[in-house]
């Protein structure tokens, strides 16, 4: 769906610009995940070991500066008890999206749904996972994760500001 395809759609074309004008991605805080191997900032997770040690050193050379920094088996949070709350529902591919220049976020749109969030963490998957394959995203619902996927593969989870 983005960044792929030789026939770009419109929504590939707003994909593009998006991903140029969007702030690249800081590190807040940095957490291992317990059962996967990737690792979350408490704002999105990156679900595979694809990235990792690049973002593991990039938080060791700053952990006196970030918000969080867990790195303990002990402290470690586990991702399952949120797939939990999509595993059996059904993603709707993005439709729309529109930049909110109020509050510097975007609106990501599909036929039912909507969510507000932050750039940058598109730009992280996209800028990660870009060798690999096609990024696609999938929105939920209401409470939900939006959903970063390479093919059928899940790779990471963006929990938006709002949706509805």
């Amino acid at each position: 769906m983005f960044l792929g395809n030789q026939n770009k759609t419109m929504i590939d074309i707003k994909f593009e610009n998006m991903i140029k004008i969007s702030p690249n991605y800081k590190l807040t805080s940095f957490i291992l995940l317990d059962d996967v191997k990737g690792w979350s900032d408490g704002y999105m997770a990156d679900l595979t070991n694809i990235n990792l040690d690049v973002m593991k050193l990039k938080a060791l050379t700053k952990k006196d500066k970030l918000d969080k920094y867990f790195i303990e088996k002990g402290h470690r949070p586990k991702i399952e008890l949120i797939i939990k709350q999509i595993k059996n529902l059904k993603g709707e591919p993005i439709t729309d999206i529109k930049w909110r220049l109020l509050d510097n976020t975007v609106l990501l749109k599909s036929k039912k749904h909507k969510a507000k969030c932050n750039p940058s963490f598109i730009k992280y998957f996209v800028n990660a996972y870009k060798p690999l394959g096609t990024i696609s995203l999938s929105l939920y619902g209401k409470l939900k994760p939006i959903e970063v996927k390479i093919g059928e593969e899940r790779v990471g989870l963006i929990m938006p500001i709002t949706n509805y």
